[in-house]
């Protein structure tokens, strides 16, 4: 993970207790959970994780999964640029978040160059992959009646959501 998703996700650190669910949070080149050390973890991404460092791993797509529980903490680092449809992944990820969660994001932005999934400098053939535009992000985020805060730092497009109390009964929560 580099500095800059590090340096978000820092931001909403804490010790509560309780379960985070890692969209796409298979290990490349690091992760967050570390910041969340009360938290037991479920890993979802397309390539099963074989670290031994988690609580529960599901080999699914985030486009698809249906959350069987909700998570206090909801984190997608650095997926969402290698999805063909991420809005998708971003109504898995409202759908699986307490009413009192935290959803973080962070993803490459407009300006950064193509990168695998796989930790591969360039995209593999047949790979998707496209910067997110941070309004499209913030749109897609609003559509579920989340409080959010978007930030551009760079090439760097980073989130952060909350379920809006005021409007928690128009998806019935």
């Amino acid at each position: 993970m580099h500095p800059a998703a590090m340096e978000w996700c820092e931001r909403f650190a804490s010790d509560r207790r309780g379960c985070g669910l890692d969209l796409g949070g298979r290990y490349v080149n690091g992760t967050a959970r570390g910041l969340w050390p009360n938290l037991t973890w479920t890993v979802l991404d397309l390539i099963g994780d074989p670290s031994n460092h988690l609580d529960r791993v599901i080999t699914a797509d985030a486009q698809w999964w249906k959350p069987d529980q909700t998570y206090d903490v909801v984190l997608s680092t650095e997926l969402l640029e290698h999805v063909s449809e991420w809005w998708r992944v971003i109504g898995t990820m409202a759908r699986a978040l307490k009413s009192d969660g935290v959803l973080i994001i962070t993803c490459a932005g407009p300006g950064r160059a193509p990168h695998s999934m796989h930790g591969e400098a360039d995209p593999l053939p047949g790979e998707p992959y496209a910067n997110v535009d941070p309004d499209r992000l913030e749109r897609a985020l609003r559509v579920w009646n989340l409080n959010v805060e978007v930030d551009v730092t760079g090439d760097d497009v980073r989130a952060v959501a909350r379920w809006d109390p005021r409007l928690m009964e128009l998806v019935g929560r």
